[in-house]
């Protein structure tokens, strides 16, 4: 970011220790990023509830999840330049009505097109992890700020764990997927509360240029290239109304690379994606993301699946959402030792090590026939994202000078939006190429009933570990001479801006 700074100096600069206010606001930011964190991914376990309740397809029903990525990374793209230009708390408070406005609109709906309109508003909720880094930034210093940040890294994955929890304690209580959406609005409208009261503004900077053509192009090319692609079994390949949508979606996109490579300050500053280990580090992000996502997505039906199918497990959607919660967890927890693991492998090996591990999606394609190994197969997938995307930032550091550190994790949080609305899109496709009739009770008698077929869900967990190949492949092209030399030119850049 550049240019002046403007207004009065309202928020606390350069504090170097928290105090009793300070954890007041680091708990609202907290607050707010697990909230935005539960929205991302508490439709995951509602799938088949989803897809029973609407009478439709799971090809029909990710978009309740992919809608809400796909603005997400969007949106994600311009938060700390709308942050810094008019000020991150009026933004956190924006973003934070946008997601009480998308629970009530998913709480009181009574169709699936209603729930994505809830789900898109409530995508821009996502900003809120850029904002409440930028508020930081301007309340703290030194080892206040790093406790701090590190607080907003711990509610992340702290998010993952409680959205899967508490969908099955909703469950297990009588509740639905809607009962979620009325805590998320009831919380959201606590944590506004507490903005408003606890936070003050930050410094506003003049100059500071968002790339809003970047992000509605982003937004637009991701859903008619994402669309027709989880409708293509249902419309069919040559149908006029996929490519009615695909092949503008193709020129969509040719034309937001002519405008990003162009543009003074792009959404994603693609000239520092080539450099080495920063491009790498974004094909990590997006296997990370299609790693996570296609387990969360395609699981809960082969849990759900009735035993009679001779391949579900007939597992309720409490058991499910414990299931989901195993990969969060281990995310959770081996995050924390990430930093002594890069210690003792260096960064470029902690990369490799974490993203080996989705090599587990084999694994799970073809040994998924006991409960208790799939979720040995599922576990593993939250290792890539603990070892292997700690790692990156590390990696990239050396490769970039220290003011183009925000425009690295502008690619990388990209980057994993983009992988997730591109696996909700894939799952979608995959599990409706072949279903099977099963045979379920219901009140009026035994009636059939459609669910994906088994070999769907090895195809699935193929992706899976095919996408793991790649990001390794792009690890191991990574060479620490060039790193260093890029570090060494980072320095003499920057002793030089001092002097």
């Amino acid at each position: 970011m550049t240019g002046g700074r403007e207004g009065p100096v309202i928020a606390p600069t350069s504090a170097t220790s928290l105090g009793k206010s300070g954890w007041v606001v680091v708990g609202t930011l907290m607050l707010a990023t697990v909230l935005a964190n539960i929205a991302s991914v508490c439709m995951f376990p509602q799938m088949v509830a989803l897809a029973e309740e609407f009478g439709r397809p799971v090809n029909e029903v990710v978009w309740a999840t992919a809608a809400f990525h796909v603005v997400a990374t969007g949106v994600g793209g311009v938060a700390a330049a709308l942050g810094a230009t008019l000020g991150n708390r009026r933004m956190l408070t924006v973003t934070l009505a946008l997601l009480l406005v998308g629970s009530l609109i998913a709480a009181l709906t009574t169709s699936l097109t209603l729930l994505v309109v809830g789900r898109i508003i409530q995508g821009g909720a996502m900003a809120v992890q850029a904002l409440a880094i930028g508020i930081i930034a301007s309340y703290w210093r030194g080892e206040a700020m790093r406790r701090a940040i590190s607080m907003i890294v711990l509610a992340m994955g702290l998010g993952a764990v409680v959205a899967y929890l508490l969908s099955g304690l909703i469950w297990r209580t009588g509740g639905n997927w809607r009962t979620l959406f009325w805590i998320l609005a009831g919380a959201s409208a606590v944590d506004l509360f507490l903005t408003l009261g606890y936070i003050k503004e930050t410094k506003r900077t003049k100059g500071v240029r968002a790339d809003y053509v970047g992000c509605v192009g982003l937004v637009a090319w991701a859903v008619l290239l994402l669309l027709p692609l989880s409708q293509a079994n249902s419309w069919g390949w040559n149908s006029e109304k996929l490519l009615g949508l695909l092949l503008p979606g193709i020129a969509v996109l040719a034309l937001w690379v002519f405008w990003e490579l162009r543009c003074s300050a792009p959404l994603i500053n693609l000239r520092v994606l080539k450099r080495m280990g920063v491009w790498q580090g974004g094909v990590v992000w997006l296997s990370i993301a299609i790693g996570l996502v296609i387990p969360a997505a395609a699981m809960p039906y082969l849990f759900q699946t009735p035993v009679a199918s001779g391949f579900g497990f007939g597992k309720s959607l409490f058991e499910v959402s414990l299931a989901l919660a195993v990969s969060a967890a281990v995310m959770a927890f081996v995050s924390a030792l990430a930093t002594p693991v890069m210690r003792t492998l260096t960064a470029k090996w902690t990369m490799l090590l974490g993203v080996s591990f989705g090599l587990a999606g084999f694994g799970l394609a073809y040994a998924h026939g006991s409960m208790w190994l799939t979720l040995l197969w599922v576990a593993a997938t939250g290792m890539p994202p603990a070892l292997a995307g700690s790692a990156s930032y590390t990696v990239a550091a050396e490769a970039v000078l220290p003011e183009e550190g925000i425009l690295v994790s502008t690619i990388y949080n990209t980057a994993a939006g983009l992988g997730s609305s591109i696996a909700s899109a894939v799952v979608g496709y995959v599990l409706t190429i072949r279903e099977v009739a099963v045979e379920v009770a219901t009140p009026d008698g035994s009636e059939s009933a459609f669910f994906p077929a088994d070999q769907t869900y090895t195809w699935s967990a193929l992706i899976i570990g095919g996408i793991a190949v790649s990001g390794m492949l792009a690890v191991l092209t990574i060479r620490q001479k060039h790193l260093r030399a890029a570090a060494r030119a980072s320095d003499v850049a920057t002793v030089r801006a001092h002097n």
